[in-house]
């Protein structure tokens, strides 16, 4: 996964490239759900899940992650459907 800022203050461009653990091969055609949340103050604060976008079923999906302020987050990642093969 790849990280960088955005336009807005506390916004990140998320990309995330998933593929098959034992083949390499892109896991292309699946709904990939991101939220975060803050580890040291416990559902105090978490950001809404939100749905990223597939980038032309190559296996990487993107997505805006905005954050609620500075410091440590943990993303949770729910992957759901049924990935295409390339074959």
């Amino acid at each position: 996964m790849i990280a960088k800022p955005g336009a807005e203050k506390l916004q990140y461009d998320c990309i995330i490239k998933l593929a098959n653990a034992r083949t390499s091969e892109p896991l292309s055609g699946l709904t990939l759900t991101i939220g975060a949340d803050m580890p040291s103050m416990p559902g105090a604060h978490s950001v809404r899940p939100i749905v990223a976008t597939e980038d032309a079923g190559k296996g990487v999906y993107r997505a805006l992650v905005t954050l609620e302020m500075h410091g440590d987050w943990a993303l949770h990642l729910n992957l759901s459907g049924r990935y295409e093969t390339a074959s």
